[in-house]
């Protein structure tokens, strides 16, 4: 059993549906329904009961359910906790020149106005595609 195949296993439950959890996860129905197969395989259970052209979960599905979303709620706080810790400060090149001659320069970070309005999350998580920065370089030749 691995995170891949909770993950599966809560898609196809909430979509009830193979075919439509196979899109969302971009995989193959066939794919989809295999790892469903060997997860009850390894639970010693059947978790989904295919009958009438619809999914439901069984009495043992809806029990295992509740495990995989807080297993994978866990995992997920687990991740972010751990890796808190470890964000350090971004140190960057003030400019080309200097990459290319690995001199080292540090580099202040500022948001724009134009993303003051974004949402944000604490931390340097937050510096994403999705969220407009600006780089006010502290040095340059």
């Amino acid at each position: 059993m691995d995170f891949d195949q909770l993950e599966i296993f809560l898609e196809v439950a909430r979509l009830s549906s193979f075919s439509r959890a196979a899109e969302k996860r971009f995989r193959t129905q066939p794919a989809i329904s295999s790892q469903i197969r060997a997860l009850e395989e390894e639970v010693g259970a059947r978790l989904l009961d295919r009958s009438g052209g619809r999914v439901s979960l069984t009495a043992s599905g809806k029990l295992f359910f509740k495990y995989a979303e807080e297993t994978i709620e866990r995992r997920k706080t687990i991740l972010t906790e751990i890796a808190e810790p470890e964000r350090v400060p971004m140190k960057a090149p003030a400019c080309i020149s200097c990459l290319r001659s690995s001199r080292n320069s540090n580099a202040t970070i500022r948001m724009s106005p134009s993303a003051s309005n974004a949402p944000t999350t604490p931390g340097f998580s937050s510096l994403s595609l999705r969220t407009w920065w600006t780089l006010a370089w502290s040095r340059c030749p």
